[in-house]
């Protein structure tokens, strides 16, 4: 008996009797009141709203209301740098790809990938970050790699002052070395260096050349190629003051080889005791500084030095360094040291 249209306007109550098979005549909803099946089916667009909460939540059973469609999200006002409260995005039940936030990609808590796998991964440069799998498989089969000589006794290494010429020759017909894994074989190689003071670096390339450097470069002379020996040039005297041998076995790596130079260098096994010497002079007489020594074995990394016994008076070359300029020198000793 009374206007359904005037109550719902009045805010008066509206009584709805229970044999009516329906709601007839209800207005288009505002924030305040009920709405309209017609205007829940028909909502599209975008959400021109400003989102003021931090927590944006869809749920799936909004599906659920009837004649709707597939639901989407769109066209919505930025929220805006949030300094107090993370943004929470909640997925369930289906695929969720990426999430990014001010340009970055943020995931938050364990991470499971369903068996699946994780790809184009740049290579880590923080000690935190994840390590992709050629940044562990490199150190790795490096250590695979045989880089040196298998055996010394088949090559000789020979410096003549006259020429400045480091020769390395077979004792037989060839020799062998290796680069990263790879055999070389030659009969010969030789380099003439410059009459420049100082270290001489020399090595094998994989074209079977010698070649010879005063720059210490790791990778050209540990890593991609056959070390083989090292010279300190006399630019003063015309003399090279020592030959080092460095035809290392193929036991190693470079990197190995390079490491144990770093760290362990040359290490005492045996002997070198001193002996005849006289412990109770009063050093005003040559007697007194005379003395032997037993013979010994020192080691380079795998590379064994047999040094022979020197019966008193020992003659040992003396080496020392000019104040100058810091350059080295060599004195054969003719009497004692």
């Amino acid at each position: 008996d009374k206007d359904p249209r005037r109550d719902l306007q009045t805010g008066e109550k509206l009584w709805i009797r229970a044999a009516g098979p329906m709601v007839d005549y209800l207005y288009d909803s505002n924030i305040l009141t009920a709405i309209t099946k017609n205007y829940v089916d028909t909502v599209s667009g975008s959400i021109g709203q400003d989102l003021n909460h931090q927590i944006l939540e869809l749920y799936a059973y909004v599906d659920t209301v009837s004649g709707s469609g597939t639901q989407s999200l769109q066209g919505t006002t930025d929220i805006g740098n949030v300094t107090t409260n993370p943004l929470l995005v909640q997925v369930s039940g289906s695929t969720f790809s990426t999430l990014t936030v001010f340009g970055n990609t943020i995931i938050g808590g364990v991470l499971d990938i369903q068996s699946h796998k994780v790809i184009n991964v740049a290579d880590p440069t923080a000690a935190q970050d994840a390590a992709t799998k050629i940044y562990v498989d490199a150190p790795m089969e490096a250590m695979k790699e045989p880089t040196g000589f298998p055996n010394r006794t088949d090559s000789a290494l020979t410096f003549t002052d006259g020429t400045r010429t480091l020769d390395i020759s077979a004792t037989d017909a060839t020799f062998d070395y290796w680069i990263k894994g790879i055999k070389y074989t030659i009969a010969n190689s030789s380099v003439v260096i410059t009459d420049t003071e100082g270290q001489w670096f020399f090595y094998l390339n994989s074209s079977g050349n010698l070649v010879a450097t005063q720059t210490f470069v790791e990778e050209d002379i540990y890593f991609n190629n056959a070390y083989t020996a090292v010279v300190y040039w006399d630019a003063t005297n015309n003399t090279a003051i020592y030959l080092g041998d460095e035809r290392h076995g193929i036991t190693m790596d470079g990197q190995t080889h390079n490491y144990l130079h770093d760290t362990t260098g040359t290490k005492f096994e045996s002997g070198l005791s001193l002996n005849t010497f006289d412990s109770d002079g009063s050093g005003n007489d040559a007697t007194a500084a005379q003395f032997g020594y037993a013979a010994g074995v020192i080691w380079d990394q795998d590379i064994e030095h047999s040094i022979s016994a020197d019966t008193a008076p020992a003659q040992i070359p003396i080496y020392y360094k000019l104040g100058a300029g810091g350059d080295w020198r060599k004195t054969t000793v003719s009497d004692y040291p």
